[in-house]
This record gives C-alpha cells, structure tokens and sequence, in this order.
C-alpha cells in the first residue's frame, strides 16, 4: 500500500533539505588536517598535537581539543587570523595530561589556492551533517556591478564575550567559509561557553587599483551553549557585506 500523499510531501521535503547538507561538512568541514583519533585509544585521547616533521624555523606547533567523537581539525594556526601552511607534519594524539602519548601520524599536506581542501588522516567517527563552531559564509558586493556578490577571501570572523574584546576569529577561505570552533587565545581549548557572543566581520579586498574595506557588526548576535563533547554549531548563514569605501559603491 503507497504512503498517502501528505507522506510523500513530507518525504519530498525531507529530501530537499538533505540536499543542501553533506558530510563533508561535518566537524569544521573537510578541511587542513582532518579526522578522527585512533580507535584502539580513542577513550584516552584529549588532544592532538600538530608539529612540522622536520621542525623548520617559525613552523606552526600547537595543541587542538579532540571533540565528543574523536574528531579534529588542524586547519587554522592558532589566532585564527591564517590557515597551517603546505608542509610536512606529525600530528601526536595524547592524553588529558598533554603528556602521555598514543602514537603519531605523518602527514604531507599541500594546501591549494583557497585554502578549500584537505588532507584526511582517519574518517570522521560518526560526523553530525552540519558543521560545527560558529559558521557561514561571507559574500562582499562588487564595486560597481549594482549588487553582484563575490566571496569574501580576506574577511575575519571575529567573537567578542565581553564588549569589545574580540578574541576569538577565523578566516574566511576561498569560498568566503569561515567556522569559529576553537579557541584562538588558547588553541588547546574550544571557543569557550558563552550565553551570548558580540560578531565582527572585518576584511579588505582589492578589485584592479581600488581597495574596499568591509565591515560588520552584530551585537548579542551568536548563542553558544555547547554540552560536553562540544559537538555544536551556530549557523551565521550567508552574510552579504557592502564596502562604505568611497568608491566601493556596488
């Protein structure tokens, strides 16, 4: 017997929106150096270590929190003001104690022009199909095209808990995504528990000879109540910024 019509409008709809919704945005997306720890010490496993192998002057080294599922991302340096540069790397797993180790990947890792791939170590474990952190997408208006949009590349995602201080950010990549997940004054930690967080959106970009500076702000505009595990998202959605540039007009 064929479900009834309104079943099918629900199946229908259902479909839709699962269209727009892919894995491969789970934790911050597949991005830099992805995955999820090993599984024989998965229960043991707190953090990630991240460190250029062989070590090079002024290589990026730093600790990221293993999530609720066991995944990670090592994909901005540690502000959030920049993505981990092309290089070869070994990333650490180790325990509560950032002393206790449970072995290590090597990883080559060649980031492209946008910063819009990724190296994956291990599958993500059991990834929810949205992304997680504070993340959108950021869009600029072109000068003089009457409202054409384009990504915003150089654009910063910035969250303030205390008027003003904004500490904690992430860079747009080449698709003008950004995902504000961890924190960038403590890179061991995620973005720190907050009722309620103040956004920033700042970023210049070059269009032939003139540069357009783009500016946002939304007061008391991001809810971020984690649980444990800290497998959370605040979608921003699509953000469209208009330069205030003389010039800059679209």
């Amino acid at each position: 017997m064929p479900p009834p019509p309104i079943l099918w409008i629900g199946i229908l709809i259902l479909a839709l929106l699962t269209i727009g919704v892919s894995s491969t945005n789970a934790q911050i997306g597949n991005l830099g150096i992805y995955g999820r720890v090993p599984d024989a010490h998965a229960e043991d496993i707190a953090y990630v270590y991240l460190v250029s192998h062989p070590a090079w002057d002024g290589s990026p080294d730093h600790f990221r929190p293993v999530n609720g599922l066991g995944n990670f991302n090592l994909y901005y340096t540690p502000d959030g003001t920049d993505f981990i540069p092309s290089s070869s790397y070994r990333v650490w797993y180790f325990g509560k104690d950032k002393t206790t180790t449970y072995g290590y990947d090597d990883v080559a890792y060649t980031a492209n022009s946008g910063n819009t791939n990724g190296y994956q170590i291990r599958a993500f474990n059991n990834p929810p199909s949205w992304p997680v952190g504070v993340h959108g997408v950021v869009l600029a208006k072109i000068p003089g095209q009457g409202g054409t949009t384009t990504a915003h590349t150089n654009a910063t995602i910035s969250l303030a808990g205390i008027p003003g201080f904004y500490f904690y950010k992430a860079k747009t990549n080449g698709n003008g995504y950004a995902s504000v997940y961890y924190n960038s004054v403590n890179s061991s930690e995620f973005l720190p528990y907050s009722e309620v967080y103040d956004l920033k959106i700042s970023g210049t970009l070059t269009f032939g000879e003139l540069e357009c500076d783009y500016l946002f702000y939304d007061d008391d505009a991001v809810i971020w109540t984690p649980p444990e595990g800290y497998v959370y998202q605040y979608d921003l959605g699509t953000i469209t910024l208009q330069s205030e540039d003389p010039g800059c007009a679209p």
